[in-house]
């Protein structure tokens, strides 16, 4: 089978490592992506520019590859787009589309009623998905699937049993990068995680309805899963070895779970691959050891949850370590010398406008890299909507529009009660992403009141402002990697008006079937021992 996936803004790990996995079941793989310059659904959104900039050459990708099957990986931001392609992809190409990922699995029978959609996954692909694509060579399905829902032909759902997530992470192939290569700058930012899961629930993030979703503990199996240091560092050196890689991202919600892993990566890391990384970890599990081992393997920054810093609201939204233990973690990495980048959420229901003036106080205590400043979003499936509901922040209608992805409802616009209290929170966001640029005594002297009084569109463009100099002043990588990739997309875009071809392009090498009867043997047998639980 000839199978595509479909991209939006930036690279998506769960189709380097599906695709991965894909090739290796025999199938060829393909990938058309979408930069959408200045309305990227991510950080970027300037409809001005977005519009000289419109780039619809999704379904021309598409016609290139000649899919059977077209699979999207869809987020709550990215739904409504992906949804769009999807129905112009059946209409005009006829093919067979397939949507899995954090949204369709919060609300799969939302998504399974669209035009567009034929097959909605849930739960992780890594079984699902090739079981799927392997059925579908010959013809629809008849019968139910694990992880599966579709429509029989008399519009009825059928729903496969959900499989317990994967455990063997080292059964899995690495994330292989070679279908971004057209699109993404490897080298300068390479992408990718070394465990799955994460042992909170707070209420606003995925986790929070995701590590339930086979039924409850019994049947899950662990939800936190690690690779062993072996198969993560094997990626590493493979990929240091074919795309030069010059700096790594390491996106596990907790990294530093692990003392000895940690320390045992650290010293891998550091003799085999030897490149700066940032990674993400959490205050409850950063203590002197761990922040002594990722300084030795050459972590350059870490990016800690802080939220709210209000002790009390935190239990509310499900947060467990206490301010004292943030504050006493961010002493260390300052004093161990690695960049801190902390977030920190406004909008959130119920919390004090006093929680603010805390942050204010906490945040100038400490010589922070970054305050990255989010508005909450309020994701399907997740707590944080039934708290919303309550306050009255967000409607049942608007609900429904989330779910749907018909609505832009993830904003700072919607998720305040007022504009004197969006205001205040822009004036917050601007002093706190200002704040790495100035002195400590100069920090403890900051007046929201004064600057709440400037227009918004003067607030907005002071913080965007003063985050990008930070960024520029600490030499964040977030910043350095979004300006690589989008020089590239601009590239991109100029040549394909010129008729050139992209700086790299598919080729059939990259998409062809792996023939690994090692690497096929330990996935079966992974495979096997999940499915007699579903008893079949």
């Amino acid at each position: 089978m000839r199978v595509a996936f479909v991209a939006l803004g930036c690279e998506q790990l769960a189709i380097s490592l599906l695709g991965a996995i894909l090739r290796r079941a025999g199938h060829d793989v393909g990938l058309a992506f979408s930069r959408h310059l200045f309305d990227d659904r991510l950080f970027m959104h300037v409809p001005s520019l977005a519009k000289v900039f419109a780039d619809d050459d999704i379904i021309p990708q598409l016609r290139r590859f000649r899919p059977d099957v077209v699979c999207f990986s869809s987020l709550t931001m990215t739904h409504r787009w992906m949804l769009d392609v999807a129905l112009q992809a059946k209409q005009e190409l006829g093919v067979v589309t397939i949507f899995g990922g954090v949204h369709p699995s919060a609300v799969p029978e939302t998504v399974l009623n669209e035009p567009g959609v034929d097959y909605v996954l849930v739960s992780e692909g890594d079984v699902a998905l090739p079981m799927l694509i392997n059925a579908l060579r010959d013809g629809p399905l008849t019968q139910a699937m694990p992880n599966v829902l579709w429509k029989n032909a008399a519009g009825k759902i059928v729903r496969g049993a959900v499989l317990p997530f994967f455990q063997d992470l080292d059964a899995l192939p690495g994330y292989e990068k070679d279908l971004w290569l057209e699109h993404i700058r490897v080298d300068s930012f390479y992408l990718t995680m070394s465990a799955r899961g994460c042992p909170y629930r707070c209420s606003y993030c995925f986790n929070n309805f995701f590590a339930n979703l086979p039924g409850g503990p019994r049947k899950a199996g662990k939800y936190v899963r690690q690779r062993s240091v072996d198969h993560f560092i094997a990626e590493l050196v493979d990929a240091k070895r074919k795309y030069n890689i010059r700096y790594v991202d390491i996106e596990d919600d907790i990294f530093t779970l692990d003392t000895a892993w940690t320390q045992e990566f650290s010293r891998r890391y550091k003799a085999e691959v030897g490149v700066p990384f940032r990674c993400l970890s959490h205050a409850q599990w950063l203590d002197e050891p761990r922040i002594q081992a990722l300084k030795e393997a050459g972590c350059e920054w870490v990016q800690i949850g802080v939220e709210s810093a209000d002790d009390d609201y935190k239990r509310v939204v499900r947060r467990t370590e206490s301010q004292s233990r943030v504050d006493k973690v961010l002493t260390l990495l300052e004093k161990s010398g690695i960049h801190v980048k902390t977030d920190h959420i406004f909008g959130l229901p119920g919390e004090s406008m006093q929680a603010q003036e805390k942050a204010l106080d906490f945040y100038a205590a400490h010589d922070i890299s970054r305050i990255g400043t989010f508005w909450l979003c309020y994701m399907p499936g997740t707590e944080i909507v039934d708290l919303g509901l309550r306050e009255g922040l967000i409607t049942p209608a608007q609900v429904e529009e989330v779910n749907r992805g018909t609505s832009t409802f993830f904003f700072r616009d919607a998720n305040v009660a007022d504009d004197g209290t969006r205001r205040r929170y822009l004036a917050y966001e601007t002093i706190f992403r200002a704040m790495p640029l100035l002195p400590h005594t100069v920090r403890s002297k900051l007046n929201v009141e004064q600057l709440e009084r400037l227009p918004e569109p003067v607030l907005r463009a002071t913080g965007l402002m003063a985050d990008a100099v930070a960024g520029v002043v600490n030499g964040n990588p977030e910043l350095r990697n979004y300006l690589d990739q989008y020089l590239l997309g601009l590239e991109n875009h100029v040549r394909q008006k010129l008729g050139l071809e992209p700086r790299q392009h598919w080729g059939t090498s990259r998409h062809a079937p792996i023939h690994d009867a090692g690497w096929d043997a330990t996935y079966r047998a992974a495979v096997d021992a999940a499915l007699p639980t579903l008893g079949g």
